[in-house]
């Protein structure tokens, strides 16, 4: 049986090596080919152009240093190779005026911190399904 995520690069950002550890986990049980991981929306945004073979799906967590996940969002949409790609917001922001700016910039799917990891997998195959497929 073909895993959700077979031959598929994810691109994580997040400033918290552990959560990356975590996220790097459940995409590779989803079969995921390929994890790219960065520590902030600058180097997110150095991945994405210095990449050579498409981005199926990107995960960043709304709240780092320099670049915001909101920021690097935003960038996505604007930028040719990636303003298609599906998008899910990882975040501890609950307030209702952060979740407002957030659905005014476009984005459409998060998951709140703390996460279970079934969580993430079920709006993983939502995200897949919705786009038809990654």
């Amino acid at each position: 049986m073909t895993k959700i995520l077979d031959k598929k690069t994810v691109l994580v950002a997040d400033d918290m090596p552990h959560i990356q550890y975590i996220m790097k986990d459940i995409l590779m049980r989803m079969g995921c080919h390929k994890v790219l991981l960065a520590s902030d929306g600058k180097q997110a945004i150095s991945l994405v152009e210095s990449q050579t073979i498409p981005i199926d799906l990107i995960i960043s967590d709304w709240k780092m240093p320099g670049v915001s996940g909101l920021d690097f969002f935003k960038w996505t949409k604007s930028y040719d190779k990636t303003k298609n790609v599906p998008f899910l917001m990882i975040t501890s922001e609950r307030s209702k005026k952060q979740v407002v700016d957030a659905v005014k910039s476009g984005v459409r799917h998060y998951v709140g911190k703390p996460f279970k990891p079934q969580e993430i997998m079920d709006k993983i195959t939502q995200l897949i399904e919705n786009q038809g497929n990654l």
